[in-house]
């Protein structure tokens, strides 16, 4: 079952094939089972009026490669410490990430939380 710990838009880094980017994420949830799940909305970036705007030609760009996707750095304190707190509650023994953008793509991922001020997702496989 999903939980959601975030209702509004952060930005987030992505890093793939074509380099890095920052986008939006909206809607940031969590799945406190094992695998433990995260997932982000990004779909908010495709629906700009201003096709000219960074975050919209950035999120067609990571579309078209999604499936390249190394990592992915989170900046919102608040939604690092819940995760960190679930993380340390169920130990969980693997991860995945779930991005909604133009439809779902899952990937396993590796935590890395050693800072309160920013969360890696390091991409293991595509799902």
């Amino acid at each position: 079952m999903w939980f959601t710990l975030k209702k509004g838009a952060e930005a987030i880094s992505i890093i793939y094939a074509n380099g890095e980017t920052t986008v939006f994420a909206e809607d940031a949830a969590i799945e406190a089972a094992d695998p433990f799940g995260i997932r982000l909305d990004l779909n908010k970036n495709l629906r700009s009026r201003n096709k000219q705007e960074n975050t919209y030609i950035d999120a067609n760009d990571f579309l078209e490669h999604v499936h390249t996707l190394k990592s992915v750095q989170l900046f919102d304190a608040t939604f690092i410490a819940k995760v960190r707190a679930q993380l340390q509650r169920i130990k969980p023994t693997g991860a995945h990430l779930r991005l909604l953008l133009n439809g779902e793509h899952a990937f396993d991922v590796g935590i890395d939380s050693e800072s309160d001020l920013s969360m890696w997702l390091h991409v293991k496989s595509k799902l």
